[in-house]
């Protein structure tokens, strides 16, 4: 028999997803930028990040997505300590049942979609530049859906969940600006490490200070390009690649930015001419082919090239964007991946096939690794730095400042 208020209760089991309601309790200042480690899982190639739920605290580790319109979390019948959000409360429902709200969740390895009840909890994230301690800001009645391990298949071990940081006003960084009225923004550094985390920065521009230079800031070394948003996820326009300075022939198109996708896909036609022209500059570097390894097409002997602070020495490759001098450069630490147990280096970069849809390119995420990331929502465009490494640092090197 339909109740207006539903018979159901849930248990959160480490596992978050947020959204925020209209009216807040209470509204925090925060100076300084709002941030989560960033772990990156070597069996799926996939990074999670970790928050605090209340009542009562603890830690959930939800994938991170750069798409997506709302987060949710892994819960079952016993969770009692989030309210169930009614229709008549939010208008970021998709769907409402005897005045019970619900979101459209989707995973986007496996492209599942499921209509998930809505819930309101509080959350927390700690708030430093990297100079002064770190405090916590507390966050109540944020908005997630609650979801059955069906929506989790293929995340990593122990995940509870994703965290939305599509172009939404139900995503992660909308809802936590309307909040606490801060900037529409939201930064990631990812590191290659599972043993040294990046960082991901909310609701600032920065300044983001890293170590071991006391006043080395980040954000004052980006090159910013306009950024366009199809379906909740985020593109960058491209008018060419060059490998070594050497044009790959295309037409200007539009490249996603994706955190799910490990390496960086080309549609067939585009793939081709760029691996063809970079086995040739690879060659003139004297660079020695071995045996492919799937799903990599150019694999290199190891011994063959030269080491530097960026990778390998291999052939470099630029991402010209919407103008000439805006130019996303690819180091061969952001370009190679080690093989055969550190005796092989492959190429990066994977067919797509032919079918693409909106995308004729996928930049992955080893390919944005110790780069600083920076996606201003208020103004649209993306901002990014050149390699941390080229600068003495690292995505794992910001200063998580004791807050103890």
């Amino acid at each position: 028999m339909a109740k207006s208020t539903p018979p159901f209760s849930f248990k959160l089991i480490p596992t978050l997803i947020i959204v925020l309601s209209s009216q807040p309790l209470f509204s925090i200042p925060s100076p300084l930028p709002l941030f989560s480690p960033i772990t990156k899982h070597q069996s799926t190639l996939l990074y999670t990040t970790t928050i605090h739920i209340h009542p009562p605290p603890q830690p959930i580790n939800p994938l991170i997505h750069l798409g997506s319109s709302s987060s949710f979390l892994k819960c079952s019948s016993n969770y009692t300590q989030s309210l169930p959000l009614l229709c008549n409360s939010s208008s970021l429902c998709f769907s409402c049942t005897h005045n019970t709200c619900f979101l459209l969740s989707q995973n986007p390895i496996s492209q599942r979609t499921k209509l998930t009840p809505a819930l309101q909890t509080t959350f927390s994230l700690p708030s430093t530049n990297g100079h002064i301690p770190a405090s916590f800001s507390f966050i109540p009645h944020h908005i997630f859906s609650c979801s059955s391990p069906f929506l989790l298949k293929g995340f990593p071990k122990f995940t509870s969940g994703l965290l939305s940081l599509g172009f939404s006003n139900s995503s992660f960084p909308s809802q936590l600006s309307s909040s606490l009225s801060l900037p529409t923004t939201f930064s990631l550094c990812l590191s290659g490490s599972p043993s040294a985390p990046g960082i991901a920065f909310f609701g600032s521009f920065g300044p983001f200070f890293f170590l071991p230079f006391p006043n080395l800031d980040i954000s004052k070394s980006l090159t910013y390009t306009p950024l366009l948003s199809i379906h909740n996820e985020y593109y960058i326009n491209l008018i060419s690649i060059q490998v070594n300075d050497h044009p790959i022939p295309f037409n200007a198109l539009k490249a996603k930015l994706s955190t799910v996708q490990p390496y960086t896909s080309m549609q067939t036609h585009i793939y081709e001419a760029f691996l063809k022209v970079f086995m040739l500059e690879a060659e003139k570097m004297k660079l020695r082919m071995i045996d492919p390894v799937k799903p990599f097409s150019a694999c290199y002997s190891a011994e063959s090239a030269s080491g530097s602070v960026t990778g390998p020495s291999v052939p470099i490759i630029d991402l010209v964007l919407h103008r000439n001098d805006a130019v996303w450069r690819i180091y061969g630490v952001n370009s190679m991946v080690w093989v055969e147990m550190g005796a092989g280096l492959c190429l990066a970069f994977v067919d797509g096939g032919s079918d693409v849809g909106d995308a004729s390119i996928v930049v992955g995420g080893h390919q944005m690794e110790d780069v600083l990331v920076q996606l201003d929502l208020e103004r649209m465009r993306l901002g990014f730095s050149s390699s941390l490494l080229a600068n003495g640092t690292s995505c794992s090197n910001f200063n998580f400042t004791d807050s103890s």
